[in-house]
């Protein structure tokens, strides 16, 4: 078969599930190339990243690169490893099907999953450190950053770098805009105070667009905690982790105003029993009384409700937390955990 050939026939089915034409970013999608050029700066993967997407991607996910390439990673991570680690992993072809299988692609840090699957199989531990560095260029994703206008300004494989070295004139001269609607919606949902779940009509993420009106970019949706109307109202930030960090407190305070009785009696009961001595280490570590109590709330609350919350919770799922903690009691649950602290506090 000539190169000619090759290069004309039809992918099978398989072939485009193993290296797809785009990466699924979790708000949006990103555009895929593929160059097969041993030795050159495009080797492999290059993915399309818009400026306006780089305080919202989270870097755990390039690690995985795409499925036609993940066993051959892996297979080199292996190999490259010690020997005293890596004579354990024998025959490596066998072992890494095995770890494959293990492993949850696509969710999570791809090394403390691979690290994790070996633990689990083979009883090795594996630390960061132990990898061999660096990866063939064909097994490290490449990122060219578009400008507003969909433009080309920079390539490399190191995305923080990239970033960090843009200069002022590859930045946006214009800040991206919202269509009128919705910036009325997002001013309008910040007004509104809920003080239970109803958000079945709100956009999980809204659209930016540039000066040309071309998309570029998402705001992302989040329920901000608004202690003083005792409630939460919606906002809208540029940045994904910023958006779970807020929305993540915000679901907890929905959370919590289900159960406002016991709530009370837990905050009593938290000032009541550190208040002795024995509470006085963690106290120092504190600027007042006040912030060691709302710390010690704040530590029960992530242990019952849940620590991370992305995106907004489905009506279902907010009921399916309700009902889930009716069973195991706020209260109760939340005094068990303080009680255990002050455990921990005394012999200390």
């Amino acid at each position: 078969m000539t190169r000619e050939q090759i290069l004309l026939r039809e992918p099978e089915g398989s072939e485009l599930l193993n290296f797809p034409a785009v990466l699924d970013i979790g708000f949006d999608q990103l555009k895929l190339t593929y160059s097969f050029t041993p030795g050159d700066p495009k080797d492999g993967v290059t993915a399309y990243v818009p400026l306006s997407y780089l305080n919202s991607l989270k870097p755990d996910l390039f690690d995985w690169l795409v499925p036609g390439l993940l066993k051959e990673k892996t297979t080199f991570l292996i190999k490259g490893l010690p020997k005293k680690l890596r004579k354990h992993l024998i025959p490596v072809g066998e072992s890494v099907d095995r770890i494959l299988d293990n492993m949850t692609v696509y969710q999570g840090n791809y090394y403390k999953e691979l690290s994790a699957a070996i633990f689990k199989l083979f009883k090795i531990s594996i630390y960061r450190e132990d990898w061999p560095h660096p990866l063939p260029l064909h097994l490290q994703l490449r990122f060219t950053l578009l400008d507003q206008e969909g433009n080309e300004i920079a390539s490399g494989r190191d995305l923080s770098a990239l970033s960090s070295h843009l200069n002022s004139s590859e930045l946006p001269t214009v800040a991206p805009s919202l269509r009128p609607r919705d910036e009325e919606f997002i001013t309008g949902a910040k007004e509104k105070i809920y003080i239970t779940w109803d958000f079945e009509s709100v956009p999980l993420q809204i659209p930016l667009y540039s000066s040309h009106n071309k998309h570029y970019g998402y705001l992302f949706a989040a329920l901000q905690k608004v202690p003083r109307h005792q409630g939460v109202n919606i906002i809208y930030t540029e940045s994904i982790d910023e958006a779970v960090s807020i929305n993540s407190a915000g679901t907890r305070y929905l959370l919590q105003l289900a159960f406002k009785d016991q709530h009370k009696l837990l905050r009593k009961h938290c000032k009541v029993s550190f208040s002795g001595p024995s509470v006085a280490w963690l106290q120092n570590n504190c600027q007042d009384t006040g912030t060691m109590h709302e710390l010690l709330i704040d530590f029960v609350q992530k242990n019952i409700f849940g620590r991370h919350f992305s995106p907004i919770i489905s009506r279902d799922q907010f009921q399916s937390k309700i009902n889930h903690i009716k069973k195991i009691g706020y209260y109760r649950g939340g005094k068990t955990l303080l009680d255990q602290i002050l455990v921990v506090l005394r012999q200390r």
